[in-house]
């Protein structure tokens, strides 16, 4: 476990739940910096979920990008052995249930595609290679790139975050705020401070994203300039108190 600072890199890790602008916040942030590089814990997810469902990865980024399609039950996710009897007939059941609406149905032997990629990081892959596999997937390609910066569009594990910690570099997690968006349902949560109490090296800060765009963009560039200098706010955006200035 590290609790210094022992390289020059710097990695923004965005911790928000879905809906909350985190993809936007983190694209708004490597076009301001222009230089830098996006990544994301659940690049090597998307891989593994490819190939444990046998799809292509194009097809299961682009299926679970759609808002419309990724919380319902699809034939490309099925609970059982394709080949199977017992997946034939629920596959019956997912027409009759895709004919009447009734996602019950559909869902008996399918998963959607954000509980198939919950399914494969959760039962399928940490029980075999550790809690903190998909974080170490994300520090080898930090460690492979000369860039100074790095723009994480998504945590919500204790073990991705200090997998990253763990090789010194500074990091900060930026946590959105949009009202109505939560982690309910979902396997990732709110990383707490608390548990970060040995990691010098690691900083918290909150971001509102109650407004326009434009008022988020001015959240991103307020936390741009910070972390240039080596140092964040405990808050962005909201009530204009003054916040207690970070150091990292």
């Amino acid at each position: 476990m590290s609790n210094k600072t022992i390289s020059d890199k710097t990695v923004v890790i965005f911790n928000s739940p879905a809906n909350s602008g985190k993809d936007i916040a983190t694209d708004m942030l490597v076009n301001y910096f222009q230089s830098g590089v996006k990544l994301a814990f659940k690049d090597e997810l998307y891989k593994d979920t490819a190939t444990y469902f046998d799809i292509e990865v194009e097809d299961l980024t682009e299926y679970h990008a759609d808002r419309s399609l990724k919380e319902k039950p699809s034939l490309l996710f099925p609970k059982y052995q394709r080949e199977s009897l017992k997946q034939y007939l629920f596959s019956i059941l997912y027409v009759i249930g895709a004919l009447i609406n009734n996602r019950y149905l559909m869902s008996l032997g399918y998963y959607s595609s954000r509980e198939a990629l919950i399914h494969v990081s959760e039962s399928v892959v940490k029980p075999v290679k550790g809690k903190d596999y998909y974080g170490k997937k994300l520090v080898e390609k930090i460690e492979d790139s000369s860039e100074r910066f790095y723009f994480v569009s998504d945590s919500g594990y204790f073990e991705e975050a200090s997998s990253v910690a763990d090789k010194g570099y500074s990091v900060i997690i930026a946590q959105l705020m949009r009202s109505g968006a939560t982690f309910d349902g979902d396997s990732r949560s709110l990383l707490n401070k608390d548990d970060f109490k040995e990691y010098s090296n690691i900083k918290f800060c909150k971001v509102d994203n109650n407004g326009s765009l434009d008022d988020l963009y001015n959240c991103i560039v307020d936390l741009s300039y910070d972390i240039v200098l080596d140092e964040v706010k405990e808050r962005y955006g909201g009530a204009k108190d003054e916040y207690q200035i970070i150091h990292i």
